[in-house]
C-alpha cells in the first residue's frame, strides 16, 4: 500500500504544531509528512508500523518519527470493539 502525503498546516509564526488527540481509536491511515513527529501515547496499545519496522506500543511510550518516514498506529481490537469505554489519547508534536 502506498502511503498518502499528509499536509500539516501551520501559520508563519508557528515553529511547532501540537495536538492533544482523544479518539475512539487511532484512525490516521498509512501516511508521511516532511515534519519530524514526536508522539507520546497517553492511553492506547496496539501495533505501530514505521518505515519497514513493526512493533507493539503501549501507554507511556514515546516515539520520534523522522521526516518523510511512512507510519501508521493501529489500536488493539478492544479499542475498536468498545470505543466508548476504552478510547485513545496521544500528545503529538
Amino acid at each position: 500500500m502506498k502511503p498518502f502525503y499528509q499536509k500539516l498546516v501551520t501559520s508563519p509564526t508557528q515553529s511547532v504544531i501540537f495536538y492533544d488527540e482523544e479518539k475512539p481509536h487511532f484512525s490516521v491511515p498509512w501516511h508521511f509528512h516532511p515534519e519530524i513527529e514526536i508522539l507520546y501515547v497517553v492511553k492506547s496499545s496496539g501495533i505501530c508500523y514505521t518505515g519497514d519496522g513493526i512493533h507493539r506500543f503501549t501507554e507511556g511510550e514515546i516515539s520520534i518519527i523522522g521526516e518523510n518516514v511512512p507510519h501508521l498506529w493501529k489500536s488493539d481490537s478492544r479499542f475498536l470493539e468498545q470505543p466508548s469505554r476504552n478510547g485513545t489519547r496521544a500528545l503529538i508534536s
